[in-house]
């Protein structure tokens, strides 16, 4: 892809309920936070988000209008940086691994979400796990240590299958994507 094309971050599939393990409801949800987060951070869309590590990509990221009554509902912006972060990673998961999220992960296993192909007789096939944090506003070595915490994190669950963190941070628009194998 030429160096000022960019891409499109898929918010619309995943408000839409197109994602295997997102439903309409969900993925609005976690749109309008990650549209809170990038509101807070003085960020009007559509804004460009980049991504780093083991996926390098441009996209335009464009949101629905954060109004009085949004900002309210998200108040928490903690809460707020979790959820709009796992809104962006899904939305960022098919273009940097390849799969879907299939199936939202059970606590206590390290990850956050399993990805894989499909959703019928075998939804797990090429299947990894995900692993999601946000951060509101932070530098480059502070998103880097949480990867590094996000990976080891996964260690509770590993086995034959790779793993991936993506680590949202909103104040510069950028998402590190690594993954373990």
């Amino acid at each position: 892809m030429p160096d000022d094309e960019r891409r499109v971050l898929g918010f619309d599939r995943l408000a839409s309920g197109e994602m295997p393990a997102i439903s309409a409801v969900m993925g609005q949800f976690l749109v309008e936070a990650a549209a809170v987060c990038f509101d807070s951070q003085g960020h009007k869309a559509p804004a460009s988000l980049s991504t780093e590590g083991d996926y390098v990509c441009a996209y335009e990221v464009s949101w629905p209008p954060v109004d009085d009554q949004v900002r309210r509902t998200h108040n928490d912006l903690q809460t707020a940086t979790e959820h709009g972060a796992c809104g962006v990673a899904c939305a960022l998961a098919p273009d940097a691994t390849g799969l879907d999220v299939v199936l939202q992960a059970k606590k206590g296993g390290g990850f956050d979400y399993w990805l894989g192909k499909g959703t019928g007789d075998a939804p797990f096939a090429d299947s990894a796990r995900l692993e999601v944090s946000g951060i509101l506003k932070g530098s480059s070595t502070v998103v880097a240590a949480r990867v590094s915490q996000k990976l080891r994190q996964t260690d509770l669950s590993d086995g034959k299958l790779p793993a991936y963190a993506i680590v949202v941070e909103f104040s510069h628009p950028r998402a590190v994507v690594k993954k373990k194998t």
